[in-house]
């Protein structure tokens, strides 16, 4: 799914039937919390330091750049 293929204001639904996992790349300074297995080929940036990746009309994939402060 492509940036113009969402509509604004219009919710998707997360995939509920798998399992979620996180991990967090110390490194990139991501946190990627996803279906395991998927990967994450196309994302698509729905703000500042946050993008999903979506198959099927369900979000498989949520990515998260953050920014800690002290």
């Amino acid at each position: 799914m492509s940036v113009d293929e969402l509509e604004a204001g219009v919710s998707l639904s997360i995939s509920r039937n798998d399992d979620w996992k996180a991990e967090f790349d110390q490194a990139a300074g991501s946190l990627r919390v996803s279906v395991e297995g998927d990967p994450a080929t196309s994302l698509v940036e729905i703000a500042q330091g946050v993008a999903v990746w979506v198959r099927a009309g369900l979000i498989r994939s949520i990515w998260l750049w953050p920014n800690f402060v002290q």
